[in-house]
């Protein structure tokens, strides 16, 4: 299995992927990451027998760096061939000095042809706080427009790699459990399912521990695409709710196989409903709970409705709908 992992600076891709190599052993599968930065600022330097400022890589003349990416996936390769399953930690692109650049040679993913690509994002405020405080990144002033901008173009790059390629590609958030890439790597039958929830106008904190303990109760089932966990906040602004709605609607529901709606509370929720509406016209599987009660709008666009979460649970195990091992 060979996965390459893009997700811009900041995200803590690295981070992520370290913990999902340490579930993957507890599971006794082994995970090699190769990571291309890191690698790249070594052969920079051995190569030109310097001890370049790894803040300031990203100065360096434009060939300078082509020829170190070719070297360090000439070098991937050798050593991939050794290894059951690869991960390869990179980029896809870079924002320096205002400028949008490529990270990657595509032509070595040709060459490494991965069998998954995965973007792993995070919320643009905590991104941009590891960013400021890191010497490389602090100077380039970054503010959360930029960072949000800068993540979709690596999400749709990254996109459209793995589609000319014929390749699945998925976006992970950073705070989504390691299982998450597990599951996606070891156990490509486990079923996806987006949840969905009306939290802006949440109210009773009764409501909201109903939707945690569902949350957490899901993942026995699923492997859960969650958009809880790349929150808006209550203020925002244009590009913000742009973003909030693309990465939802667009990037979530794509990917998965059933969208499950929990409507705690009797609150109006145009999120919810466009979610619903976005799974019934993608063909996905729509399950909706609603223990208020519901209409002709929810009964006509879900595939099945239910009264409780206790309901939705029973039905899932009389359909035979297998719990997750791992």
């Amino acid at each position: 299995m060979k996965v390459f992992v893009t997700g811009i600076s900041g995200s803590d891709a690295t981070g992520y992927l370290n913990e999902s190599v340490n579930f993957a052993k507890k599971h006794e599968h082994n995970m090699k990451v190769f990571s291309v930065g890191e690698m790249l600022i070594e052969n920079i330097n051995q190569k030109n027998k310097l001890n370049y400022n790894s803040a300031k890589i990203l100065n360096c003349p434009e060939d300078t760096r082509k020829l170190a990416c070719s070297a360090v996936f000439e070098k991937i390769m050798s050593q991939m061939k050794y290894e059951q399953n690869v991960i390869i930690d990179s980029h896809s692109t870079f924002f320096w000095n205002q400028v949008y650049q490529n990270a990657i040679n595509w032509h070595y993913i040709n060459e490494v042809d991965p069998d998954i690509f995965v973007t792993i994002i995070d919320y643009e405020v905590d991104i941009k706080k590891r960013l400021d405080e890191t010497e490389q990144w602090k100077s380039q002033n970054l503010n959360l427009k930029d960072v949000l901008l800068w993540q979709n173009i690596e999400v749709l790059t990254t996109k459209s790699i793995a589609e000319s390629r014929n390749k699945p590609h998925f976006i992970i958030p950073r705070k989504y459990s390691e299982k998450t890439l597990y599951g996606i790597m070891f156990h490509p039958n486990a079923k996806k399912a987006y949840i969905s929830f009306p939290m802006s106008h949440i109210k009773k904190q009764a409501s909201i521990k109903l939707i945690d303990d569902f949350a957490k109760d899901i993942q026995e089932y699923y492997l859960i695409f969650n958009p809880r966990s790349v929150e808006l906040e209550k203020e925002f602004d244009e590009t913000q709710a742009g973003q909030t709605i693309k990465r939802d609607l667009d990037w979530f529901i794509d990917q998965i196989d059933d969208v499950i709606t929990f409507v705690a509370e009797p609150v109006f929720t145009q999120g919810g409903s466009s979610e619903i509406k976005e799974g019934h016209e993608n063909c996905k599987t729509v399950y909706g709970i609603f223990p208020m009660g519901f209409g002709p709008f929810e009964q006509q666009q879900c595939d099945k409705v239910f009264a409780s979460t206790k309901e939705f649970f029973k039905f899932l195990d009389e359909k035979g709908h297998k719990k997750l091992s791992f």
